[in-house]
């Protein structure tokens, strides 16, 4: 039986002009991978930041593994992996010395982890910080955030300043990590970096939570569009009256239907009309918020 590893309860933090968290509550069960979804300044990394024990709620609370995450942070540090959404490292060490150091921290022994981590995401520890790439710190920040293998991973915008390449490399860690029975927090304004590792998720708008999602759930909000564009504004009108899909917008000859699912049926329907063309669109988030909540809340 699963249990609650992690509590936030109607955890706030007013920053004014609208700024902040408000009444943030959720649980996440032991070896859960749980998404925090939202656009920029929705209240993420503030999340994240008092999960970390840096920020004290003004109202509510959060724990994990039953410790208080303001009260017990230095414990609770010892048991997370945290990947912040801006990394700083000393500018005259190595890759390699960073992870010596937080290993004598850690009191860790062995680094060939660390070692694997890095040849895995193409990152050189010999390197001077000075000298790397903004997508090579961003690698860095991976590599210590995933070496000593905790138990509890707390990660903000991971897949920022990465390459394509790299960014499937690391899904494929996150992945592995959740066979594995990891806990894992992960924020993104982006639905993919969430998608194919996340259980659930919570959608943040303004500081509040306004949703809260099983994965599958989620992707009803990204449902595909499709632009059908027919030989003759006639031949786009007769659609538009006579079939049952849902015209999110009609155009000259241009018709955009809204649906989820394979295409099949609309195709098989097509073959009635003279169409020209089919332009796939996928609306993204923000989109989806307007289309099918009007901005609102999601009950």
């Amino acid at each position: 039986m699963k249990m609650s590893l992690i509590r936030v309860s109607k955890m706030s933090r007013d920053y004014g002009h609208e700024k902040g968290i408000y009444d943030v509550s959720f649980q996440i069960e032991k070896g859960e991978v749980f998404g925090l979804l939202g656009p920029l300044e929705s209240g993420k990394t503030t999340v994240i930041k008092m999960l970390m024990g840096f920020i004290r709620p003004e109202r509510g609370r959060c724990a994990i593994a039953g410790r208080d995450c303001w009260k017990k942070a230095d414990e609770i540090k010892k048991i997370i992996g945290y990947l912040p959404e801006d990394s700083r490292f000393p500018e005259n060490i190595t890759g390699l010395t960073m992870i010596k150091f937080q290993a004598e921290m850690r009191r860790k022994k062995g680094l060939e982890r660390a070692f694997l981590l890095a040849d895995r995401l193409g990152l050189n520890l010999h390197q001077k910080v000075e000298m790397m790439t903004e997508e090579a710190r961003q690698k860095l920040a991976i590599v210590c955030a995933f070496w000593y293998d905790p138990p509890v991973y707390v990660l903000d915008q991971p897949m920022r300043k990465l390459d394509r390449i790299v960014q499937n490399r690391l899904m494929e860690l996150l992945l592995e990590e959740k066979e594995r029975g990891k806990t894992i927090v992960i924020a993104s304004h982006v639905f993919e970096d969430l998608e194919r590792v996340c259980d659930r998720v919570a959608l943040l708008k303004a500081g509040e939570i306004i949703a809260l999602k099983d994965i599958e759930d989620l992707r009803y909000l990204k449902r595909k569009a499709h632009v059908i564009v027919f030989e003759t504004e006639r031949e786009a009108i007769r659609f538009s009256k006579q079939e049952e899909f849902f015209v999110a917008d009609l155009e000259g000859t241009r018709l955009t239907v809204s649906m989820d699912g394979e295409m099949r049926p609309l195709l098989e329907r097509l073959l009635e009309y003279r169409v020209d063309r089919i332009e796939p669109q996928v609306r993204d988030l923000e989109e989806a918020f307007v289309y099918y909540y009007g901005g609102g809340k999601i009950d």
